[in-house]
């Protein structure tokens, strides 16, 4: 039987309405975050779900609470989940970036598989993938939803692939509360489906950044 892992990118945040890296931040959700919380909740009830995992941010833990209460389930924590850690680019508005870090944003734009910030690319895909095949250890056979971040969610088909960096700066940011399907069968994972928001209809707010 597979093991299935749905991950749900946070919904939108307040650094995402001002435009402000984030990074590993501990920003809040915004109105619209918390209404994109609540239909990820109503969207996922016909899906038979386990546990329920967040990164260790509220951006993230409070996308999972509102469909962990409708289940009664608790929403464990997980360190390696929470976002890249955008170093010096952290509280910095978007539009700044490419003014005060000319090389590192061309990296971001062109081969992020090369960018080192607060940390390199290769190890927020090596933190991630290893988590993630840990929980796929932990839970075999079971369907389990984890609410994490663009930047994270972005290096797992890079992961599944060998660890290719092509892929990895082919992949696109996920859009905010969209859903990511990884399915795990004899212990080798794959992803099935990737930033699906379709379900969220006009209240779809696109990738912005970490």
């Amino acid at each position: 039987m597979d093991t299935r892992v749905l991950i749900l990118r946070h919904g939108q945040s307040i650094a995402n309405i001002e435009k402000i890296w984030s990074g590993r931040r501990d920003v809040e959700l915004s109105e619209l975050g918390i209404k994109q919380a609540e239909f990820a909740a109503e969207m996922l009830k016909s899906e038979k779900i386990d546990r329920v995992f967040s990164s260790t941010l509220k951006r993230a833990y409070r996308t999972a609470l509102p469909f962990a209460k409708d289940r009664g389930l608790d929403v464990v924590t997980i360190p390696d989940f929470v976002e890249w850690d955008g170093g010096k680019w952290e509280g910095v508005p978007f539009d700044e970036v490419p003014v005060r870090f000319p090389e590192e944003y061309r990296l971001w734009c062109e081969e992020p598989s090369k960018l080192v910030l607060g940390e390199s690319a290769n190890n927020v895909r090596e933190r991630c993938g290893k988590a993630l095949d840990r929980l796929y250890e932990e839970n075999k056979g079971l369907t389990i939803l984890l609410v994490c971040h663009g930047g994270v969610i972005k290096t797992i088909p890079s992961y599944f692939s060998g660890n290719s960096d092509e892929v990895l700066d082919n992949t696109p940011i996920p859009t905010n509360c969209s859903i990511t399907e990884v399915a795990y069968t004899d212990g080798k994972g794959r992803v099935e489906r990737y930033s699906d928001d379709s379900y969220l209809g006009d209240f779809k707010t696109g990738a912005f950044v970490i």
